[in-house]
């Protein structure tokens, strides 16, 4: 099935078929977009339209929600730079949603080599977050591998309900804390904020 856009020149005016005015103007004019099938106005337009708006509807729930999270949380907006590494892509971008709302600059990696080479680099993170059980470099080497490259680069470990050992024996590694999957959001935005006052201290000493 072809799926057309049609872009419609639109003013509150008198009304058309469509159920939009298209008296043409020159001001004020307004653009209105919908999605048609094969034949206006069937069932297969409709059906499309409705998974846009379903789609749309989803997105800004989960936009508000992250932004009640920050404001119950008082977390201030910090333009801090955090590198967010994770081999599961729905993950990474939940965390990345997350921090962009609190006003953070937020790069990801989607392995540890990834990240390995984003630290090797000359752009600067002041935090990374990383999940644990990843392919080929697990976060623990990734961990080890940032204190070489990045000396007080605060890291946070991600690690699942099983693996709790992991993430204690991450912290005696030197990782700043360790957060249980699935997360909860209010103590992933303390967590960063504690690791970045912790970074500023360090640099301020060093």
């Amino acid at each position: 099935m072809q799926i057309a856009l049609c872009l419609i020149y639109t003013v509150p005016t008198s009304k058309s078929p469509l159920g939009s005015s298209t008296r043409e103007s020159h001001q004020g004019d307004t653009f209105s977009a919908r999605f048609l099938g094969p034949h206006h106005g069937t069932q297969g337009g409709k059906k499309m339209e409705q998974l846009e708006n379903r789609k749309t509807q989803k997105q800004v729930a989960r936009d508000r929600i992250i932004n009640r999270m920050i404001r119950k949380s008082n977390i201030r907006k910090l333009k801090a730079r955090i590198l967010v590494v994770d081999d599961e892509p729905d993950i990474a971008e939940t965390i990345q949603d997350l921090l962009l709302f609190a006003g953070f600059d937020v790069e990801t990696a989607e392995n540890g080599q990834a990240a390995v080479d984003l630290l090797n680099g000359t752009r600067q993170f002041d935090l990374m977050i990383t999940d644990m059980r990843m392919p080929k470099m697990d976060g623990l080497e990734l961990l080890k591998m940032s204190h070489q490259l990045r000396k007080h680069l605060p890291v946070v470990i991600l690690t699942g309900y099983g693996t709790v050992d992991d993430g204690i024996h991450s912290l005696e590694e030197g990782a700043y804390d360790y957060i249980l999957k699935p997360f909860n959001t209010e103590k992933l935005l303390r967590v960063v904020r504690g690791a970045l006052r912790r970074r500023s201290i360090q640099i301020g000493r060093a």
